[in-house]
Order: C-alpha cells, then sequence, then structure tokens
C-alpha cells in the first residue's frame, strides 16, 4: 500500500514561475508489491467560468445553467511506469520523482492568473497514482502554481497617443432654461504599469447651468466580463479615485489633480476567449437629480513599465493619510471596491 504521496514544487525566483514549473513528487510504499499503472504529473491552465440565471416567474420559472471551460495548457509527463518495471510492479521503498514542466503557450499570449465570484483563471500542478485496476479510483494530489505571464503595454501601438475626450450636456427642466455643461478631459497616454505608475489627467469644465455641481469625479474602473455559451456576466469594481470641490452654477474650472496610482490589480486581459478584464478612466461631472455627463478613456494595464516616456509615479504624489477618505490640495482620494454582476 502508498504510506506517504506527496507533490514538492521548487520555490521558483521572486515567488512565481516563469518559464519552467519543476519539483518532485514522493512515494513511499511498504508491504506487498504494489500494482500500478503509473505515476505522472500534469501541469494546467485553464479557465473556467459557470453561473445561473433565472428565467420566467410562478410556474414558469426556470433555472438556465451556463459553464465554459478552456485548458489552454495540458502537459503531462510520466515519472513511472508498470511498463519499464520489474514484474511490472512498485516494489516496496521510498522514492522521489523529479519532474520539469514547461509553461508552453499555444500559440497565444498566457493569460495572468484570475479569481473571479463565478469564473477563474488558474495554473495548477497534479500528481497521480494511476491504479492498475480502472474499478479502483486513482490517487492525485494537487497543487496551485504562482505564474505571472508578462503582460507588456509596450506592444499595443495605440497605447503612448494622447487622447482628448468631450462631453456637453443641456439640463431641462419644465419651468426654465438652462444652459451646457461642457467636460472635456486629456490623459498624455493610456498605457500603464501596475503598481509602479500612476494615471496623470486634465479636466476642464464650464458650468453654464443653473445647477450645482457637486464634484467632478475621476475613477479607475476594472470590469471582468464573463462568457459562457455565448451569454454574458459583467462585472464592474472601482479600484481607485479622486474628487473635486464643488462647481458653482456659472463657473467654469481647469481641474488638475495629482495623478491617480494604480494599485496592485490584475493586469488587462484582452482577447482571452472566456474571462477579459478590461479597465477605464472614468471621468464625470455629479450632478444631483440628473444623469452625470460623463467620458471613458479605455485604459490597458500591464506588468512592464512602458519605454521611451515621461511616467506620472508613486513617488511624485503627496504621502497618504491615514484615512480611506483623503484630501489632496484641495482633491478628495479614495479607493472603493463595489462591485455587481447583470447579465444582458
Amino acid at each position: 500500500m502508498v504510506k506517504e504521496f506527496q507533490l514538492f514544487l521548487t520555490h521558483p525566483p521572486q515567488g512565481v514561475f516563469v518559464s519552467d514549473v519543476t519539483g518532485h513528487v514522493l512515494v513511499v510504499t511498504e508491504e506487498a508489491k504494489q500494482s500500478y499503472k503509473s505515476i505522472q504529473v500534469t501541469l494546467r491552465g485553464y479557465a473556467d467560468a459557470r453561473w445561473s440565471e433565472t428565467r420566467g416567474s410562478g410556474e414558469d420559472e426556470t433555472i438556465v445553467n451556463y459553464h465554459s471551460h478552456d485548458d489552454f495548457i495540458y502537459q503531462t509527463v510520466i515519472l513511472w511506469s508498470s511498463d519499464n518495471a520489474p514484474n511490472h510492479e512498485l516494489s516496496p521503498g521510498s522514492y522521489q520523482f523529479p519532474f520539469a514542466l514547461t509553461l508552453q503557450p499555444s500559440g497565444r499570449p498566457l493569460p495572468p492568473p484570475f479569481e473571479g465570484p463565478i469564473g477563474h483563471i488558474r495554473y495548477e500542478v497534479e500528481a497521480t497514482i494511476v491504479r492498475a485496476n480502472a474499478l479502483k479510483p486513482n490517487k492525485r494530489i494537487t497543487a496551485r502554481v504562482a505564474v505571472a505571464p508578462v503582460v507588456d503595454p509596450n506592444i499595443v501601438p495605440y497605447v503612448r497617443l494622447p487622447k482628448v475626450l468631450q462631453v456637453e450636456k443641456t439640463l431641462s427642466c419644465l419651468c426654465c432654461a438652462s444652459g451646457p455643461i461642457s467636460l472635456t478631459a486629456r490623459v498624455p497616454r493610456t498605457g500603464f504599469c501596475i503598481v509602479q505608475d500612476a494615471i496623470p489627467f486634465e479636466v476642464d469644465i464650464e458650468n453654464g447651468s443653473n445647477r450645482r455641481i457637486r464634484q467632478l469625479v475621476a475613477q479607475l474602473q476594472k470590469q471582468v466580463v464573463y462568457t459562457a455559451q455565448g451569454h454574458h456576466q459583467y462585472s464592474m469594481k472601482t479600484v481607485a479615485g479622486v474628487a473635486s470641490d464643488p462647481i458653482e452654477p456659472g463657473n467654469s474650472r481647469s481641474w488638475r489633480p495629482p495623478p491617480l496610482p494604480v494599485p496592485a490589480t490584475e493586469p488587462t486581459i484582452a482577447s482571452f476567449s472566456i474571462i477579459r478584464v478590461k479597465y477605464y478612466l472614468n471621468i464625470k461631472a455629479a450632478i444631483f437629480g440628473a444623469t452625470n455627463p460623463q467620458v471613458d478613456f479605455v485604459l490597458f494595464l500591464g506588468n512592464v513599465p512602458l519605454s521611451d516616456v515621461e511616467s506620472a509615479t508613486i513617488s511624485q504624489l503627496p504621502p497618504p493619510s491615514k484615512t480611506c477618505m483623503q484630501f489632496l490640495h484641495s482633491n478628495k482620494t479614495w479607493v472603493t471596491s463595489t462591485t455587481f454582476l447583470g447579465g444582458l
């Protein structure tokens, strides 16, 4: 019988595997010779998304389940085989089987790991003792693999270009006329490096209306799109933000807050079929009792700094306060975590 069965991964440099996943499998058997077919180890990189939706109501109510799975890496190595063993059996003793598995993409970039409420992207190593008797269950042990694929904004040509977005909105009511609110926002580029970078932006606002603008708000938003069987679920989360002071009717302002830090978060996952992660810089004028005029810059967040640009980094920012709601040169800055799920 098998007395001990363990899977050990070699500690990688900087805590993450880059190319090869290495380790060994420990098997200790005792008493009689064991009839096993093989001992093998498998590296899996896979994405999975699943959720349920309610259709109809009352007696016509039904639950529809959606599921999608993709094994984008599946590599198996045989560590021991009964075909090459004396008498096709595993003799009692202690065995260490080293292995090396390659993080080999199948003609496409590897997506970074991701964990969400209805889907995930994971990398795992699974060791298996395959029994000769197919009617008996195999012995399995699994370990999660820390992987950090390179997501390089330098390969995306448009992220170096400055961008300007403008929106104009006229507020109306039954008893009086109101002038327009004009909002113009600018960013010097749309590609940034997670943690090491910050997002500079400028906003010009003209409040020609008779309504008070409570504040200008800039938010770094993360959108996750889950796809299964042609259906989609969306999750939106605000990961950082900054807000201005109020703007009275008839006033204008040029808003130049400190660059917005990019916190620790997943990189952009742009082209993966099951799970995609997108980022936006949303800038809006918050008006009580009215639809807020707003613009959205599509951002690309990677884990490699953008070369040959003048980066606004966190080191250039004022030191943070001890509270989540803080004021920086008359600008309110916060980090929040609001999530919703909803299908279309």
